[in-house]
């Protein structure tokens, strides 16, 4: 099987082949899907309580962008963002979140990542998000992910509630057969593409689409 690091460096190779207005297209066909998705699970009463919060990310190219899904769901749903920031005690880049409304000003921090201005909650922040939106390179139907390298979402799973879906958002060819995994590897419970979303039937993701 091919390394994790090769595959990183083709599916790399291959999103920087992707025109602008290509990317911009699948941008918005993924949306689509979240937001029907989203939609199908609010009407049929698979969320409880108050404003569905979702966990995403501030896309940094040529990561599928969320731009369109923020346009379309604020103000109707609680966004929560990556934090990465130094901060006292604390180095840049570990796991933590900050409530974003969805339409103030990111500012670029660690990295060139853009982040929201609001205090930080800690990584235990991530237990009120429903939804969690990720970036990675790949995926299975099994839900296995393939990310950037860091393990950064690894560690920062492990503080979110069990029920909370994890959507991982790809390009349609970035779905495969399979990858090769570490223990330490969070599986997610859907694939989100511009085609469709994909139910890994592993997880929780047999119950998205019923």
């Amino acid at each position: 099987m091919v390394s994790k690091a090769e595959l990183r460096q083709i599916v790399r190779a291959h999103r920087s082949t992707l025109s602008d207005t290509r990317r911009a297209a699948r941008d918005r066909a993924r949306a689509e899907v979240v937001v029907a998705a989203l939609r199908h699970q609010l009407s049929s009463g698979q969320f409880e309580g108050g404003q569905l919060t979702v966990a995403g990310y501030a896309a940094v190219v040529p990561e599928p962008d969320l731009g369109p899904l923020f346009e379309r769901l604020t103000p109707l749903i609680g966004w929560l963002l990556p934090a990465l920031r130094p901060r006292p005690g604390r180095a840049a880049g570990q796991p933590d979140w900050a409530v974003w409304d969805g339409r103030s000003k990111l500012v670029s921090t660690w990295r060139g990542i853009p982040e929201p201005t609001a205090p930080p909650l800690g990584a235990a922040g991530l237990a009120a998000a429903d939804v969690i939106l990720l970036p990675g390179l790949a995926g299975t139907r099994g839900g296995a992910r393939l990310g950037s390298g860091g393990s950064w979402y690894d560690w920062a799973l492990a503080q979110a509630r069990p029920q909370a879906r994890r959507w991982l958002l790809l390009n349609s060819e970035e779905v495969v057969a399979e990858l090769p995994t570490d223990q330490w590897d969070e599986p997610v419970d859907a694939l989100v593409t511009e085609m469709g979303l994909i139910a890994c039937p592993d997880r929780l993701g047999d119950v998205l689409l019923s």
